[in-house]
């Protein structure tokens, strides 16, 4: 109820590739005690199709605006980019006779 966005949808593969989302009223936690978020706050999330073979973050932004513990007046900017992705090989072998062991659990 609190929140209002928009989600792109890839047509090729059908996967979400960018959400926005906005607080479209304050919101409390704790009943406001512990926080306040404010509201205009902001929160996009992006993704894309990395080497043809997975969807994998690319971006995240927030912007939050409020209050902590009624008192303190905070305004938080935080961007996270995602571009350095890699692609490992690993190989692996069965040998005859081998056997599997497993640790009891505590």
């Amino acid at each position: 109820k609190k929140v209002s966005g928009s989600v792109w949808i890839d047509e090729h593969d059908r996967e979400v590739s960018r959400m926005d989302a906005t607080l479209d009223s304050n919101y409390h936690i704790g009943f406001g005690l512990l926080a306040n978020v404010a509201k205009g706050s902001t929160f996009v999330f992006s993704q894309r199709l990395i080497h043809g073979e997975a969807w994998l973050p690319t971006a995240i932004e927030i912007h939050l605006q409020g209050k902590a513990l009624l008192l303190v007046g905070l305004r938080v900017d935080i961007g996270i980019q995602f571009d350095d992705y890699r692609k490992f090989e690993a190989q692996a072998t069965q040998e005859p006779g081998a056997t599997v062991t497993t640790s009891p659990n505590p």
